[in-house]
């Protein structure tokens, strides 16, 4: 990822999946966090989507959870 227009894909096509409460994306920091609803969504799934976004994505990280 590597432009604002990546960013922007990579953003809209993760907020697309059921489940997600927000997705922000850092190109400074070329990642990508994610808050979604456990039991609706997986890591994996968002993976998955990162991936037919044709993107590559890295292995996911827990930061934490909210309500």
């Amino acid at each position: 990822m590597s432009c604002a227009s990546c960013a922007a894909t990579l953003k809209g096509g993760i907020n697309d999946l059921p489940g997600v409460k927000e997705a922000r994306v850092s190109l400074e920091k070329r990642s990508v966090s994610v808050s979604y609803e456990e039991g609706k969504l997986t890591p994996g799934a968002i993976q998955k989507k990162v991936r037919e976004l044709g993107f590559k994505p890295g292995e996911p990280t827990a930061s934490g959870s909210t309500p």
